[in-house]
């Protein structure tokens, strides 16, 4: 069975992408971090986000950031 519990975080990374779709540094980023990132730790995944979004979005809350970093594991 699929983990559910990080499904509303994963909604708004989902709908983050598709707000800011213009930001063709953000998809590739978010590319990189879906294929780049094999066997790659989570805690690692989410700190290589984290560090990426507080440059490009200092503004985005810890949820996006945990729901980006499962979106891209998914």
């Amino acid at each position: 069975m699929k983990n559910t519990n990080y499904m509303a975080e994963i909604a708004s990374a989902n709908q983050f992408i598709i707000d800011h779709s213009y930001d063709r540094e953000l998809r590739v980023f978010i590319n990189e971090m879906q294929h780049n990132t094999k066997g790659w730790l989570h805690s690692d995944r989410w700190s290589v986000i984290y560090d990426w979004m507080q440059e490009h979005y200092p503004e985005a809350a810890g949820s996006l950031i945990t729901g980006l970093c499962y979106y891209c594991e998914s």
